[in-house]
């Protein structure tokens, strides 16, 4: 049988300078450098074969099994390959896919951060679906029409020219297949508590190489892996003593209120002794009763803004 073996990149464009590989069932091996044409074998018998390629910096390892039947037609793959790897009945096209790994990250603290939704954009063309990816580890994500929620780890979304997906606080998200071209990656819904980056990340793939446009301190990279960072929102603990100072007073009444319009659905009010009765919100105020066994109050995840803190009601004395 005579069979062909090509090698591109994912939008079908010849590529050069690679070594691949074929083992044959006898347990020889031939290899070759690509040079922009299909390699052609003849006279290959029945059998299974395996076809590798040399590491490739920033490419998605290539390791291809087939087998040819008795009567000269490629009869079995293995599923893996046909994410990289076209197979027909007279040759095989061996595909590299970029392979790009965001993290999403605390700027203070690097600590992994889950629930933030980041969707990257290729600015000058289209993604192929054909090809591409998205894992964490070794599991694969499952492409969805839509995310739920912010919790929702295990789905990706993708339309012609765009990924969407949300961090999960543990592993770096993989995109395998992203084409040469420019992107921008945006953060689009910030984790609980952190204030979204200030600017949207650009960069080049070339060669499979991530090449960063943006220069800012939220974003590190290194090589092909991107780390987004988010400052965490403020926090304030308000204590009512007498004058002087000293132990908390029990039974005034306060009331701290936000600009008009202020969402304050995601600040978190406790006690000292980590208990939340009683810390009410409403609108854009936040009330609560100080007390002496509880200690004082934090509030955490404050939107930006100018506040004014009241005492509705003084303490008995």
């Amino acid at each position: 049988m005579e069979l062909s073996f090509a090698k591109t990149d994912v939008d079908g464009k010849a590529m050069t300078g690679y070594k691949l590989t074929l083992k044959k069932p006898d347990g020889n091996e031939e290899s070759w450098t690509t040079d922009g044409t299909a390699k052609i074998f003849t006279n290959l018998t029945a059998g299974k074969y395996k076809l590798t390629e040399a590491a490739q910096n920033n490419y998605v390892p290539v390791d291809i099994a087939f087998e040819i039947g008795d009567d000269g037609y490629i009869v079995t793959e293995n599923a893996e390959s046909m994410a990289y790897a076209e197979l027909g009945s007279t040759g095989v096209t061996v595909i590299n896919r970029a392979q790009v790994s965001v993290d999403k990250q605390n700027i203070a603290n690097s600590k992994e951060l889950a629930g933030a939704t980041i969707k990257i954009t290729r600015t000058n063309g289209s993604l192929n679906a054909d090809v591409l990816e998205v894992k964490r580890g070794e599991t694969l994500l499952t492409k969805a029409d839509s995310l739920e929620d912010n919790a929702d780890y295990s789905k990706y979304t993708q339309t012609s020219n765009t990924i969407t997906f949300i961090s999960d606080g543990e592993n770096k998200t993989n995109i395998i297949g992203l084409p040469d071209g420019t992107y921008t990656m945006t953060e689009v819904v910030a984790p609980d508590g952190y204030n979204k980056v200030s600017t949207d990340f650009t960069f080049t793939i070339s060669k499979g190489q991530v090449v960063p446009a943006t220069v800012s301190e939220e974003y590190d990279v290194s090589g092909n892996d991107i780390t987004m960072k988010d400052g965490q929102k403020p926090s304030v603990t308000i204590s009512k003593q007498a004058v002087g100072g000293g132990e908390e007073l029990t039974g005034a009444v306060l009331k701290l209120t936000a600009p008009a319009g202020t969402d304050l659905s995601k600040v978190k009010g406790s006690y000292s002794d980590g208990s939340t009765d009683k810390i009410e919100t409403s609108g854009n105020t936040i009330t609560w009763t100080s007390d002496k066994a509880k200690g004082g109050v934090t509030l955490a995840n404050l939107p930006a803004g100018v506040y004014t803190l009241e005492e509705t009601t003084a303490p008995d004395g």
